[in-house]
């Protein structure tokens, strides 16, 4: 179920509020409250209730379980932290299956920019590696997942 394209204005803006919120906290602690996590899901389950739920609703909740089932293969590979799995699949509770695949495509290309961007100012003295980590990838989570939100209410074009 499409949830952020169905859902209204105001849960569009408090979908993208938490993620801007949860990509500041990201770069100021380097790490992403669980309160913003379940903040992103109760507004998913707000949204369903909202539209109305549907019996494609059960594709929603697939996402979540085989995204937190492979997140946590990422997280114990140490290639993504906890809350940036968490945030992420928060964020693609809200999509068509198709469309949240789309969403990580998008979220790996703001990734390769947030990397780019924080090489760079590493190297020219702007910025310092906190606890053990170069990135705070919660950035590209936020961006990725607003870009695609922001398609699917017809607010960019493709």
């Amino acid at each position: 179920m499409n949830l952020i394209a169905l859902a209204p204005e105001w849960l569009f803006y408090l979908f993208v509020a938490i993620l801007v919120a949860a990509a500041a906290q990201d770069i100021w602690k380097m790490k992403i409250s669980n309160y913003l996590v379940l903040a992103l899901l109760i507004g998913a389950i707000a949204a369903a209730i909202v539209v109305g739920p549907e019996m494609d609703l059960w594709k929603n909740v697939a996402i979540l379980v085989v995204g937190l089932a492979l997140g946590t293969g990422l997280f114990a590979a140490g290639i993504m932290g906890g809350g940036d799995v968490k945030l992420t699949v928060a964020a693609a509770v809200w999509f068509l299956w198709t469309d949240a695949l789309i969403m990580l495509l998008l979220i790996t290309f703001a990734g390769v920019v947030v990397i780019i961007f924080s090489v760079t100012a590493r190297f020219v003295g702007l910025g310092q590696k906190k606890r053990g980590r170069l990135i705070s990838y919660g950035i590209a989570v936020a961006m990725g997942a607003i870009a695609m939100a922001a398609f699917e209410r017809g607010l960019i074009a493709a």
